[in-house]
């Protein structure tokens, strides 16, 4: 086998394995991990509606403050009124330290 072919076989292994979902970035530890895990968790999920190509939240600690991004999550309606645009999104019932730590994943992403 020559080099341009065992590159070739190891750029293809490279992608079905991406495509396979087998190699992943790795889970968040700390305050951001536990948050990552709160989201996940969450009923409904946040995924379901927020993800890479339908409203991603990366970025979004860049541009929200910390309590910005709590209101939006505790209270969507009014931050949706207050940005003068449609959406729906529940609220959800976090306790202050979940909260705090969805904050945190939110800011690492």
């Amino acid at each position: 086998m020559t080099w341009k072919q065992a590159f070739l076989a190891l750029t293809l292994i490279a992608v079905f394995a991406l495509l396979a979902g087998l190699l992943t970035a790795a889970p968040m530890e700390g305050l951001a991990g536990k948050g990552e895990r709160i989201t996940l968790s969450a009923r409904p999920s946040c995924k379901t509606c927020h993800g890479p190509k339908k409203s991603p939240l990366a970025g979004v600690g860049e541009r929200l403050k910390d309590q910005e991004i709590k209101d939006w999550i505790r209270y969507p309606s009014k931050m949706f009124k207050k940005a003068g645009r449609p959406g729906k999104m529940p609220p959800y019932r976090f306790t202050d330290d979940e909260l705090e730590a969805v904050v945190a994943y939110l800011k690492a992403l």
